[in-house]
């Protein structure tokens, strides 16, 4: 006999679209490779700027190789420039893992859309930063160690936005409403960013492992860090 109603038999979690996955970057590959591939399902050319930005073995969170993107100021690697990172007023998910060498004061932007939507570490302490003419700051006031690998991920949802930090949500949160996102005009995802709330910040001596950007909120609640590489 059948004691379970046929509802909660036939019940299964929403399908991921893959198509709301602007950018993926597992950072796979030959240590000292210079090739950075986009497993997005419509891929873009990334490309680093400064000779430091290399793939690497040496430390990894999955599949045994990441971004080294050094200490040098700079966007260690860039996306083309293309419409599809006007986020606008739309729901987000920008999110990566990295592993800080040596935690040091002072910015250091770690991933964002151009250098105003981003996140950066400074001393330990996770911020984030959205712009819509104005900068709005959210703070995880929780410091996280330096040599390990820390989760990270800025999410919009239904106009708040929120910082978790291995997945923990922010103690602060900025509520946007539909307000729309402003581009300062380079419509770049990017791997420690140059800027940070539009002003010129260092890079930070570590890596960066599976970088996404999909356009929903992926967390909308504390939540366990992936386990996995990213599928989508």
């Amino acid at each position: 006999v059948n004691m379970f109603p046929l509802a909660l038999l036939n019940a299964s979690s929403p399908p991921v679209d893959p198509a709301l996955t602007l950018a993926l970057l597992h950072f796979d590959g030959a240590n000292g490779s210079t090739t950075f591939t986009d497993s997005s399902p419509t891929p873009l050319t990334y490309a680093r700027t400064l000779p430091e930005n290399i793939i690497s073995t040496a430390q990894s969170k999955f599949g045994g190789a990441s971004l080294y993107v050094g200490s040098t100021s700079g966007s260690g690697v860039v996306s083309q420039n293309n419409d599809r990172f006007l986020l606008s007023n739309q729901n987000f998910t920008i999110e990566c893992w990295f592993y800080d060498s040596v935690l040091v004061a002072g910015n250091k932007a770690i991933i964002g859309v151009g250098d105003r939507h981003s996140i950066a570490i400074d001393n330990g302490t996770i911020k984030g930063n959205v712009y819509t003419g104005s900068n709005f700051e959210i703070v995880h006031q929780t410091t996280v160690s330096a040599a390990v690998w820390n989760h990270v991920a800025l999410v919009r949802n239904n106009g708040v936005v929120t910082l978790y930090v291995n997945g923990v949500a922010s103690n602060t949160t900025v509520a946007i409403g539909t307000t729309s996102l402003i581009s300062d005009g380079n419509n770049f995802f990017k791997m420690t960013p140059a800027g940070y709330k539009g002003v010129v910040v260092v890079g930070f001596d570590g890596y960066i492992d599976e970088a996404r950007l999909r356009l929903e909120a992926v967390y909308t609640a504390d939540f366990t860090p992936p386990t996995s590489a990213f599928t989508y």
